[in-house]
């Protein structure tokens, strides 16, 4: 499982897929590998951005 929480905190981090939309099972691994990146802000429903960037 660890490659799929991968892939989706790629697509996050590059926008592509949001936080929101995934299931709920999903949501604790891929928290975990947003943590790994340093981009732990991104693990929200609200699909916000740190300030700067758009």
């Amino acid at each position: 499982m660890e490659k799929i929480y991968e892939m989706f905190a790629e697509a996050i981090i590059n926008g592509t897929y949001f936080f929101k939309d995934l299931c709920k099972r999903l949501r604790k691994g891929v928290t975990a590998a947003l943590e790994k990146r340093g981009r732990k802000d991104l693990a929200t429903d609200s699909n916000a951005r740190p300030k700067g960037e758009d």
